[in-house]
């Protein structure tokens, strides 16, 4: 699957970064942000998995209609997954 692939070119693209670089593991130099990083991760996951479960329903056969109480709220819940995310990361998206 896509996820799949994408996971292993990432892999590979941080194997090549580490060789060239000869640094140990990505942010070894940045203790405080990899610790930032990691105490993040949970939460920003969760906000993923909620987010793809979104997106499934309202790209999904059964989409509900554009007019419908379901489909205002599953776009609410894509808005605050994008908005929590980009809070995780420190970034605005």
């Amino acid at each position: 699957t896509l996820g799949v692939e994408l996971r292993q070119k990432l892999g590979e693209a941080i194997a090549t970064f580490l060789k060239i670089s000869g640094k140990p593991s990505l942010l070894a130099e940045q203790p405080n942000t990899k610790a930032s990083f990691a105490a993040r991760t949970q939460y920003l996951n969760a906000l993923h998995a909620l987010q793809g479960e979104a997106m499934g329903r309202l790209r999904g056969a059964g989409a509900p209609d554009e007019g419908s109480d379901v489909y205002r709220q599953l776009l609410d819940a894509m808005i605050v997954t994008v908005q929590g995310i980009a809070a995780g990361m420190q970034n605005t998206g």
